[in-house]
């Protein structure tokens, strides 16, 4: 009998809505696993790019009742937002980070991003580099990079 293997990462194309607001495209929601509802902690992974990895705490518990135990961070306490987890949770087919946070890190109204969909995980960056522009896919508004177009 064949061991199952975790399906391969699968990279799609985006632009944020409303600051800070990240809607994963259908094939990224696949890939993770992660639906409407589940709570998600957020990891800044270096200057511009978070890993959104899902975690099993009940969405029912209220978020400021999570506490840290510890913390591995190479910038503490800073780095460990001040002890203080930074969980979001899935809306429909997106998260909605702090608006400090997704200033910081560049997840601006508009701008382009890279989704890197994972099992139980989704790595987020924005995109800073190449040519970026609206197309029409049937009556979709997508975006142009690398000479493919994308949903928006």
């Amino acid at each position: 009998m064949k061991a199952a293997h975790p399906p391969a990462p699968m990279t799609a194309y985006a632009f944020v809505g409303n600051l800070g607001c990240i809607r994963f495209p259908q094939p990224i929601r696949k890939v993770s696993g992660i639906k409407r509802g589940d709570r998600l902690a957020v990891n800044v992974q270096d200057a511009h790019s978070i890993v959104l990895e899902k975690i099993d705490i009940p969405n029912w518990i209220p978020t400021d009742a999570i506490q840290v135990e510890g913390c591995a961070c190479s910038q503490a306490p800073e780095g460990c937002s001040k002890g203080q987890p930074e969980i979001v949770t899935v809306g429909w087919s997106y998260v909605k980070l702090k608006d400090e946070v997704a200033i910081q890190l560049g997840f601006l109204p508009e701008s382009p991003v890279k989704l890197v969909g994972e099992t139980s995980r989704i790595t987020v960056s924005p995109l800073q580099y190449g040519r970026f522009e609206r197309c029409r896919e049937g009556s979709v508004s997508a975006m142009i990079f690398q000479d493919a177009c994308y949903l928006k």
